[in-house]
């Protein structure tokens, strides 16, 4: 099987009467849509590097099983005249979202839609640019794109916010007509659970926002500082911290949108770090918890811990920012460090995870940058990372 490492081409859409090459698709105050993106095809094989002895569980690479190869690097979106950061992917079919923040104070940001029905020719389809929002979180559910993040308040009135998109019909004043403001600072993350939405707002004075399709809140659970979010059967389940949340500590929590039940995580990830959470079959959950590396726990057992993986090393510049999974495979990013590869087992088999190797973003195949991954997403035979200011590869 070959995973494709992915980032993507130029489309010019079919359409009998498009704009000038340099003008949007529509505008609406502040939001464009645009045809296309910017592409560097890349076409290499990835070699994975074997990792110190001090790593625990390396597999020989004739074990692995899998090729993986570097197809392209979405080049990063301009807003106001400057490059925002790739930091959030969601994959579902044939179709790739991603999402663009700013860094500092500055509150700009962009979505992209990616065809990846051609594994080897992926293409943009769409973007979207946003003068005033940063777009921090994406869910896509029965074929609407919902997107979250934080807003330039003295042109909204707020900071956290929610909106939607039609990904086959994308029109600035659609998008810009569905935003509605939520409490807080910024929406961390989205999930569906039943008829009801639900919106991780934070850090200060956050919680879970739970919506309805018109996006108005129905009701309000306080837990500051949540960092991700996710669905599952009976809820939903999310890893929260403690920044600028007295009295809380690190956990990962369920919720049936009613209460929401904490389970302590040793150690804090990290003042506005990354942390994220995969919950692929139901039962386990995949923490990536920055400072304190990668956590599997059983979701009836929280607190025993499936397999715990340490961060490579104790630098800061390779916390474990963000980990994904599907079938055999998860991929864990480790910032300036890059990405490991683990093979996983079963969760009682003896040796749950292997680390395969690592692959670091670095050097003339990345025209001689020192990349940091920031976030991933693997699902089916692709896998995004996001490097922020770099884009996507």
């Amino acid at each position: 099987m070959k995973i494709r490492f992915l980032a993507l081409p130029l489309l010019l859409s079919a359409c009998a009467a498009l704009p000038a090459p340099n003008q949007p698709l529509s505008t609406a105050p502040g939001v464009a849509v645009w045809d296309g993106g910017q592409v560097a095809a890349k076409d290499a094989p990835i070699t994975l590097a074997t990792e110190s002895p001090r790593a625990r569980q390396v597999l020989a690479k004739q074990d692995f099983g899998y090729d993986i190869r570097y197809v392209a690097q979405i080049l990063p979106v301009t807003v106001n005249g400057r490059a925002v950061q790739a930091n959030a992917v969601t994959i579902s079919g044939d179709r790739a979202y991603v999402a663009y923040n700013t860094a500092g104070e500055a509150a700009s940001g962009a979505i992209q839609i990616v065809d990846i029905a051609d594994g080897a020719h992926p293409r943009v389809l769409k973007e979207i640019r946003l003068d005033d929002m940063e777009v921090d979180s994406l869910y896509l559910d029965a074929g609407t794109l919902y997107f979250g993040g934080n807003a330039n308040p003295d042109k909204y009135h707020f900071h956290a916010f929610i909106g939607k998109l039609d990904p086959n019909n994308v029109d600035a004043a659609t998008i810009l007509a569905s935003v509605r403001g939520l409490r807080s600072y910024v929406t961390t993350a989205i999930a569906r659970s039943g008829g009801k939405l639900v919106a991780a707002v934070g850090a200060k004075d956050g919680g879970l926002e739970i919506l309805n399709d018109l996006l108005a809140e129905t009701s309000f659970l306080p837990r500051g500082d949540v960092r991700d979010l996710v669905p599952i059967k009976k809820g939903v389940a999310g890893v929260a911290g403690s920044t600028d949340t007295p009295g809380a500590a690190p956990a990962m929590f369920t919720s049936d949108l009613v209460t929401i039940t904490e389970s302590k995580l040793p150690g804090a990830p990290g003042d506005y770090a990354k942390a994220t959470i995969e919950v692929p079959d139901d039962k386990l959950a995949f923490l990536g918890l920055s400072g304190q590396g990668l956590r599997v726990v059983d979701l009836d057992q929280p607190t025993q811990s499936v397999f715990t993986l340490a961060n490579p090393s104790s630098s800061g510049v390779a916390t474990t920012n963000a980990v994904s999974t599907d079938n055999d495979l998860a991929f864990v990013a480790n910032g300036e460090y890059g990405f490991r590869v683990l093979a996983l087992g079963k969760a009682k088999d003896p040796v749950f995870a292997t680390v395969a190797g690592y692959h670091q973003l670095t050097g003339t195949l990345y025209d001689n940058q020192q990349l940091s991954v920031n976030y991933l997403k693997f699902k089916g035979q692709f896998l995004f990372a996001a490097v922020g200011a770099g884009g996507v590869n």
